[in-house]
């Protein structure tokens, strides 16, 4: 074998590596994706982060699509304590605004699962959705097809930074 033939096989061996490197992580950083974009949905209420929320969800499986609705019903559930706890102790005036707050959060939750769970997603249900995203935002569109998550945390590093 020649030089060539060795250097022709180690960067295909390279480029399988790679590949399969990408696509043992790519389910983990598309949930990191699918959570952050329902992130900037809930608390921000933008629209092209619910279609980027959605287009996940279309892209991931069945297994994954199942945890991301229950991650879901977990945010639902930590709200309503939430809200009740703050509603309970709460002394000032607050109420009613905090409360609206607060249901304008669950009614976008609940539209979100809402579409997830409703639907059986076609190839060409998300090959729709991707082009959707993409003419809406083609930043999150590429990071999507990256399966890049750090696009919302880059956008919006205020609703990321860690509480102390």
């Amino acid at each position: 074998m020649t030089s060539l033939t060795f250097a022709v096989l180690g960067l295909l061996l390279l480029f399988i590596v790679w590949r399969l490197v990408k696509f043992l992580i790519y389910p983990k950083r598309l949930n990191e994706y699918f959570c952050n974009a329902v992130r900037v949905f809930i608390w921000k209420g933008e629209e092209d982060a619910r279609l980027a929320a959605l287009s996940a969800a279309m892209t991931a499986d069945n297994v994954q699509r199942t945890s991301q609705l229950n991650y879901l019903d977990g945010i639902q559930s930590d709200l309503l304590a939430f809200t009740q706890a703050f509603n309970k102790f709460d002394d000032k005036n607050t109420e009613v605004d905090f409360t609206a707050d607060m249901l304008r959060v669950h009614s976008r939750l609940a539209l979100l699962q809402q579409q997830i769970a409703s639907k059986n997603f076609s190839i060409d249900t998300l090959k729709n959705s991707r082009i959707e995203l993409d003419t809406a935002n083609k930043e999150y569109s590429i990071a999507l097809k990256k399966g890049d998550p750090t696009v919302f945390v880059k956008k919006y590093p205020d609703l990321f930074r860690p509480q102390t």
